[in-house]
Formats: C-alpha cells, sequence, structure tokens
C-alpha cells in the first residue's frame, strides 16, 4: 500500500510541474521572433545575427528558458506580418504615437535620433521641418521615417526595401535628403567605409525610443512575462553593459 502511496504521488507530483512550471514557457513558444537586418542593432555579420537589441532579446528569452529562433525579414514583410497575423514579435521598433494602438510593446531596447541628412556641399539649408518638403527624400519602405513624414504631409518620398540603398541614392544624386536615424546612417557610412564627413546633419527632428512590438492580439500575460524579464536586465545593469560592449553606450536607454 506505502508502495502505491508513494507511486502516485509522484505522479501527482509530475502532473503539477507539468501545468505550473513550463507554463510561462508554453505559452510563449508559438511567438514568431523577426528582426532585420539594420545595424546597428540588429544586423548580419558573416552569417550570424549580432547587435544590441539581438543581444538583449536572446537575453530575455533565456530568462524564460525558450530557444525560439530569431528570424531575419526585410523589414516591410516583418513589418507586415506584425500588423495582420497573429504572435509575431518584431524588434528594433520604434514606439511612435502613429504605432501606439497597433500593437503592444516591451522594451525600451534603445534610443535613437532622428534627422534630415544631405550630401555634403549640397548647399541645402532647412530651418524648420516644412523647409524639406521641397526636397525629394530617401526613407526605408513602411518604417517609421515614411510613416512620419507622411504623417506630416510630405510627398516627395522615395522609398526603399533596404536602408544601403538610401545611402546610394543620395551620393549619386537621386534623393536630395535622407531621412533617419542617427544611429544608422554612421553605421551605413562606416559599413561602406564611406567618410562622415561625406555625409552632413541638417535638421534633426526628434528623439524616438525602440522596443519589440508584438501583435496586438498577444496575450497580455506573455506581454508582462517578457517586460518583467526585461526590467530585471535593465536593473541589473546588464542592458548597459550590452550596449557597452557594442560600443553604443549613446544609444542605451534611460529608464526614471
Amino acid at each position: 500500500m506505502n508502495a502505491i502511496r508513494a507511486w502516485l504521488t509522484k505522479i501527482l507530483s509530475i502532473a503539477v510541474y507539468l501545468i505550473f512550471l513550463p507554463a510561462q514557457g508554453h505559452a510563449q513558444e508559438y511567438l514568431r521572433i523577426i528582426t532585420e537586418d539594420y545595424p546597428p542593432l540588429n544586423y548580419v555579420e558573416y552569417s550570424d545575427l549580432k547587435g544590441a537589441s539581438v543581444d538583449i532579446v536572446r537575453e530575455i528569452l533565456k530568462k524564460l528558458y525558450l530557444t525560439t529562433k530569431i528570424d531575419v525579414l526585410p523589414w516591410a514583410h516583418g513589418y507586415n506580418l506584425l500588423e495582420t497575423r497573429d504572435n509575431i514579435a518584431l524588434f528594433s521598433t520604434t514606439r511612435s504615437e502613429i504605432r501606439e494602438r497597433l500593437f503592444k510593446w516591451v522594451g525600451p531596447l534603445a534610443v535613437k535620433k532622428f534627422a534630415f541628412y544631405g550630401k555634403a556641399g549640397s548647399g541645402i539649408v532647412l530651418n524648420k521641418i516644412e523647409d524639406a518638403k521641397a526636397y525629394r527624400i530617401g526613407v526605408q519602405k513602411d518604417g517609421v521615417s515614411e510613416q512620419f513624414l507622411t504623417s506630416e504631409g510630405f510627398s516627395q518620398l522615395n522609398k526603399v526595401i533596404f536602408p544601403m540603398r538610401n545611402l546610394h541614392n543620395l551620393l549619386r544624386g537621386h534623393s536630395e535628403l535622407w531621412y533617419a536615424s542617427s544611429s544608422t546612417i554612421n553605421e551605413i557610412l562606416k559599413q561602406k567605409n564611406i567618410p562622415q564627413t561625406e555625409v552632413e546633419e541638417l535638421f534633426i527632428t526628434k528623439e524616438s525610443l525602440l522596443y519589440i512590438a508584438f501583435s496586438k492580439t498577444t496575450p497580455q500575460k506573455i506581454i508582462t512575462t517578457w517586460q518583467n524579464a526585461y526590467d530585471e536586465l535593465y536593473d541589473d545593469g546588464i542592458v548597459a553593459k550590452i550596449f557597452n560592449k557594442h560600443g553604443l553606450p549613446h544609444l542605451a536607454p534611460s529608464i526614471p
């Protein structure tokens, strides 16, 4: 009888373990996590996915005992999935007023500055944002840059899928301005071995925070779990260490 009772107790313990302990990971294992090849926060180098945002997301996954693979897709494709499919997480996504009600958010992952850039020596002078409406402007298709300028009434937008193309268009005269974040501009110039003096900052529009964006239908318990994991990383100083490791302390977010 004692042997039977012990056996039943063991079976009951295993059942409780299966129901409660893995619940956190099991509830999230169906999430598809997507990023893009967009340095310096998330990028592919010799087939390896790297960047400060990538490291932070991987640390969150580690905390949640998840082994989910991070997919790399063009931004427009990933963003379309985020808008139209359930259980999608996309990073690094700028949290803008336009997007606020469209998705759920975890972060912030990073901070960045947006500005208009021109080819050095262009002679273009911008004293206010409206001055830029007279020029052809390179933006990333379906990116926050396109969305922001469209909301501000801009119509002369040269939309590209890959950010590197904006540099080519600017230097070749296909675009007169390039609207993007300072980190993106500097990293692309670095990758192409082009001196930063070839491009000049003409007008700063705003600073924005980047997050992990989740499909609107994502259960709130998943958002809460991910945010708690991120908060622990931030409070333990791991987020700051990651940015320092990548030489990007100026992009590290500051949470009051």
